[in-house]
């Protein structure tokens, strides 16, 4: 997630009364398709669920230090099922942004990291909060 910095630095400001979770997709920029020159891990597309759950940890972990270094909650990661059933379901490979409240989804920003903004998600978050 291009924006994981910024995002975490803004679920702070809920903190307690929301829940935010990242969820890991298949690799939007594996070894063994179409590698992006800028890459901070290489990393070859799943084959099975370790491997998903590998690549998710190394999320984790950036997740863990960005949360010690704004002193927030750290947010939990999922992990997509291998028929990539969440990407397909919210068009979200590479990345996106959606907010999911009382079972529906309330907002959905356009596809990242070009087409969202984490400002406008958290701008949708603070209007469905009781004042």
């Amino acid at each position: 997630m291009s924006n994981l910095e910024r995002f975490v630095e803004r679920a702070k400001e809920f903190a307690g009364r929301v829940d935010f979770v990242v969820v890991y997709l298949e690799e939007a920029h594996p070894t063994n398709g179409w590698l992006y020159p800028s890459v901070e891990h290489y990393i070859a597309q799943h084959t099975e669920m370790p491997d998903r759950v590998a690549a998710a940890t190394i999320l984790e972990r950036r997740l863990e230090e960005l949360a010690e270094e704004h002193s927030s909650e750290p947010i939990r990661v999922f992990v997509d099922r291998m028929d990539n059933a969440a990407s397909h379901a919210f068009g979200a490979l590479p990345e996106r942004i959606a907010i999911v409240a009382d079972g529906r989804v309330q907002f959905i920003g356009g596809r990242g990291p070009e087409d969202y903004s984490v400002d406008e998600a958290f701008q949708a978050v603070a209007k469905l909060l009781p004042q």
